[in-house]
C-alpha cells in the first residue's frame, strides 16, 4: 500500500476563527482540548516580573482572579464535563516564584468570587453528543466574556497514535495548522478549511480609504 506524505495546510487565526473552527468542524474529533482566557487575558509563563504585576493590576481591573485555571475533563462514565483534580490540578496555580502580595491578591480575589482567569476543556475520547456539549459550553464561556486563545484537536488515532489534527494558538504562534495523513484527508475536510482560510483572510485586510 502506498502512503501518503503528510500535508500541512495553513491559515491566519483570530479568537473568532478559533472558534469557528470548534463551531463548524465537519467530522467529529478524537480528542479536544481547548483554552479560554477571561477578557483574552493570557499570562506567559516566561513574563519578566514587570510583566506579571501588570498581569496582577489588569485581572484585579477585570474582576479576574489572578493565576486561577480551572480544568475541565470530560467523564465518559457520567456524559458530562467535570472538574478535574489530578496531582498537579489546582485552581491558583502558585508557586515560589509569587511574592507574598501577589499570593495574598490571587486568595483575595477567589474568597470574593470572582472570575477564573483560564479555563480549559479536555477530552481524550468523543463521540457526537460529547462534542456537542463541548461546542455548547464553548459559547456559554464565550458569552460570559471569555476568549478561545488556543486549541489542539485530533482527527485522527491510527494504531494509537494521533496521526492528523489542527491546532492554533498555541506556544505563542496565533495562526492554525491543520495536518493531515491518509487516514483523514477529504475534498469535504480540505474544501471546509479552505472557507476558513478566506474568511481570515477577509479579516486580515485592511480597510480601504
Amino acid at each position: 500500500m502506498t502512503t501518503l506524505a503528510e500535508d500541512e495546510l495553513t491559515m491566519p487565526g483570530s479568537p473568532d476563527i478559533y472558534l469557528e473552527i470548534v463551531r463548524t468542524l465537519p467530522l467529529i474529533p478524537a480528542n479536544v482540548e481547548l483554552d479560554f482566557y477571561a477578557d483574552g487575558i493570557k499570562r506567559s509563563y516566561h513574563d519578566s516580573p514587570i510583566q506579571t504585576e501588570q498581569y496582577v493590576i489588569q485581572c484585579r481591573e477585570r474582576g479576574i482572579i489572578p493565576f486561577s485555571e480551572l480544568k475541565l475533563k470530560y467523564d465518559c462514565d457520567w456524559g458530562v464535563l467535570l472538574p478535574s483534580f489530578g496531582l498537579y490540578d489546582n485552581i491558583l496555580s502558585l508557586d515560589k516564584s509569587r511574592t507574598w502580595e501577589q499570593i495574598k491578591e490571587a486568595r483575595s480575589s477567589l474568597l470574593s468570587g470572582r472570575k477564573i482567569n483560564k479555563v480549559g476543556i479536555v477530552s481524550d475520547r468523543i463521540n457526537e453528543n460529547d462534542f456537542r456539549e463541548i461546542k455548547d459550553l464553548a459559547e456559554e464561556l464565550v458569552s460570559k466574556g471569555y476568549t478561545l486563545l488556543g486549541g489542539d484537536l485530533g482527527l485522527s488515532v491510527y494504531e494509537g497514535i494521533r496521526d492528523a489534527g489542527i491546532r492554533f494558538g498555541f506556544s505563542g504562534h496565533a495562526g492554525v495548522k491543520m495536518y493531515l495523513t491518509e487516514h483523514v484527508d477529504t475534498p469535504q475536510l480540505r474544501s471546509w478549511f479552505e472557507q476558513l482560510r478566506q474568511k481570515a483572510a477577509g479579516q486580515q485586510r485592511l480597510p480601504t480609504q
